[in-house]
Formats: structure tokens, C-alpha cells, sequence
């Protein structure tokens, strides 16, 4: 599977993360992940706002970006990752302007930032953060 394509969420019956196609089946979101040929995937429900589109991006570490992840830069700076709409791109938006009016490309400055949580599991990570 292209990387850019897979979705991250938080299953509804255990709170565990999953990573696969994202599909909805009677009005409820899920990720079906598994084997590809059919016979082996499986589909769960996942909480509707702790959906991510990956980025297609990985850290310096190699780890693949995921929409709601916090990434630090080498310079100390905090940010998370958000889908842009009217650029149609995925932005590093500073934590100290969380609101909006500060962020660059993913793309600008993945090289020397690592991911070190996400806004669903890590929220200390944001707090004080306008959104």
C-alpha cells in the first residue's frame, strides 16, 4: 500500500492505534487493515476524531508522519502536523501560534524534526496551545 494513502485511528473497543484503508461502514468510520488480498483483512471502528491521514513524510528517525502528530525540530521548536486545505498540503504549525497564523511546509522542515507524540494521546504536548 502507498504509504501516502494509509490512515491512523484510535479503535473505539480497545484505544489501540491501527493503520490501513479508511472506509465507512454504516455511518461509522473504520480502518481496515491486514492482508491485501482480501481473504485476511479486517475492518474495526475508530474514534472519528482521532483520524490521521499519513503524510507520506518520514522523521529523521524514519518513522512515518501521521496528521496530529508533534514533531520537534533540532532547533527546540514544537509543532504538530496539520492538513492545510486551501494549499492542499500538510504544514508544521508552531505550538506557540497553534491557531494558525504560523506554519511551513512539512516538507521544509522534516529533515531535522522527530516525532515525539501526537495530539490524541499526548495532549500535555499542546496544552496552552490555541486552536
Amino acid at each position: 500500500m502507498n504509504d501516502r494513502h494509509r490512515y491512523r485511528g484510535k479503535r473505539v473497543d480497545t484505544g489501540e492505534w491501527v493503520i490501513g484503508s479508511l472506509v465507512e461502514f454504516e455511518d461509522c468510520p473504520q480502518i481496515v487493515y491486514g492482508r491485501t488480498n482480501g481473504l485476511n483483512n479486517a475492518g474495526v471502528t475508530v474514534a472519528e476524531d482521532t483520524i490521521g491521514q499519513c503524510t507520506g513524510i518520514k522523521d529523521k528517525a524514519g518513522r512515518l508522519v501521521f496528521e496530529g502528530d508533534v514533531l520537534k525540530r533540532s532547533t527546540g521548536t514544537v509543532g504538530v502536523v496539520k492538513w492545510r486545505e486551501e494549499y492542499a498540503c500538510f504544514d508544521f504549525w508552531y505550538i506557540d501560534d497553534y491557531s494558525g497564523n504560523y506554519s511551513v511546509l512539512l516538507s521544509h522542515i522534516i529533515t531535522d524534526s522527530e516525532i515525539v507524540g501526537d495530539i490524541y494521546t499526548n495532549p500535555e504536548l499542546v496544552e496552552g496551545a490555541e486552536e
